[in-house]
C-alpha cells in the first residue's frame, strides 16, 4: 500500500471471529474457548488503521463486530438507508473525534436460544441448555468469570434475562442449524466425563 501511495487513506480492520479453539490456543487470563459464551469464547483483539486520518490510541470500551458495516459506511461517506435498522452502531466519532461511546447492552445468542448471552455496563448473564445453568459475573471485578453471582444478584440476574427476551423477540428464526450446537454438545460430554472420572471410586 505504501509503494501505491494507498496508505494514508486506507482503512486497515484486524479481528478475530471469535476466541481460539481448545486444545490448540490459550485464552487466559478469560475463560473458555470458541464456541463458548464465556470471554474466552467472545473476546478478541480488534485493530484499526488509517493513517490519514486516525491518531494511535486506545479505546477500553467494549465494542462489537456489527459495528463494522456502519462505521466504515460512515467513514466511507456511504448513506445507509434510513428503513434498514443495523444491529451495530457507528463507531466513527469515537474514533475520529474520541467522543465517548453510548453506553449500551450487548447480546448474543447461538444454537437457535440454546446458549444465550448479554452483557451490560459491569455484569453479564449467560444461559447455557446443556448445562441447563445460568451464570452471573462481575465482568470489572472478575473478569475471568470465575465466581458465579447467580442466587446472590437475583434483581440484576431478572433485568438483564428481560433485556435479552425483549431484543430476541424482535429477530427472526434461525434460517438454517447451528454448527456450535455438536460443538457445545461435546463439551458438555467432555465435562460429564472429567467429573465423572475426578470422583472418588466406591467398592461395593
Amino acid at each position: 500500500m505504501k509503494r501505491q501511495g494507498l496508505y494514508e487513506r486506507t482503512i486497515v480492520i484486524f479481528l478475530s471471529d471469535n476466541g481460539g479453539r481448545k486444545n490448540v490456543s490459550d485464552n487466559l487470563p478469560y475463560r473458555g474457548h470458541k464456541g463458548q459464551l464465556f470471554e474466552g469464547g467472545i473476546r478478541v483483539p480488534f485493530l484499526i488503521s488509517w493513517p490519514g486520518r486516525l491518531s494511535p490510541r486506545k479505546i477500553q470500551d467494549p465494542v462489537i463486530s456489527l459495528d463494522l458495516f456502519p462505521t466504515i459506511c460512515s467513514m466511507t461517506g456511504s448513506p445507509i438507508p434510513d428503513e434498514i435498522k443495523l444491529d451495530g452502531i457507528d463507531l466513527s466519532d469515537a474514533l475520529l473525534s474520541e467522543e465517548a461511546l453510548p453506553q449500551r447492552a450487548f447480546f448474543w445468542r447461538v444454537v437457535g436460544g440454546d446458549e444465550w448471552a448479554v452483557h451490560k455496563d459491569k455484569y453479564k448473564l449467560i444461559y447455557s441448555k446443556y448445562r441447563n445453568r445460568r451464570y452471573l459475573f462481575n465482568l470489572a471485578e472478575d473478569p475471568g468469570e470465575r465466581s458465579n453471582l447467580i442466587g446472590k444478584r437475583e434483581s440484576i440476574s431478572r433485568e438483564l434475562e428481560s433485556e435479552f427476551r425483549e431484543w430476541n423477540a424482535q429477530l427472526v428464526a434461525p434460517l438454517w442449524s447451528d454448527a456450535h450446537t455438536k460443538h457445545q454438545i461435546e463439551d458438555y460430554r467432555d465435562l460429564q466425563e472429567t467429573r465423572r472420572k475426578a470422583l472418588p471410586r466406591v467398592n461395593n
